[in-house]
């Protein structure tokens, strides 16, 4: 089961709506100001809103991350990110190294992280069902 590592990646430690900024640098190992320039180069690019989740996917897209079908259990309903790994590890031969790498997800209005067997996040939402998933190539 995955764990709960509150974590708060903001540099003036804000608890503030920037949840996709806060998962891009937990997720691509990037400072707060490059995802921020990221976020913000990609906009104008594209002219989607810097929270958006076209924007995040063609910025995970452009660093050769890969999308991820939405997990789902057996009886069809979503997998919650707490369970997440336990899906992973049932359903990828290589399920050690996309935990190890990170896992991108999104769940309802909000963006998280997954890495090893923590949830990256400054609360808690792993009773959250998964929607998409993005990971490193594998």
């Amino acid at each position: 089961m995955i764990v709960f590592k509150e974590t708060n990646v903001n540099p003036k430690n804000r608890d503030t709506e920037d949840c996709s900024t806060r998962a891009l640098v937990s997720f691509l190992n990037i400072s707060y100001d490059e995802a921020l320039d990221l976020q913000c180069s990609y906009a104008k690019k594209y002219c989607y809103g810097l929270t958006g989740r076209n924007l995040i996917k063609k910025i995970v897209e452009s660093k050769g991350c890969i999308k991820l079908n939405m997990p789902k259990n057996a009886d069809g309903s979503r997998v919650k990110v707490k369970d997440l790994d336990s899906f992973i590890k049932k359903n990828y031969p290589n399920a050690n190294e996309i935990l190890e790498k990170g896992i991108l997800i999104s769940v309802a209005n909000h963006w998280t992280v997954v890495k090893g067997k923590y949830l990256i996040d400054t609360w808690n939402c792993g009773s959250k069902a998964c929607g998409s998933l993005w990971v490193y190539p594998y």
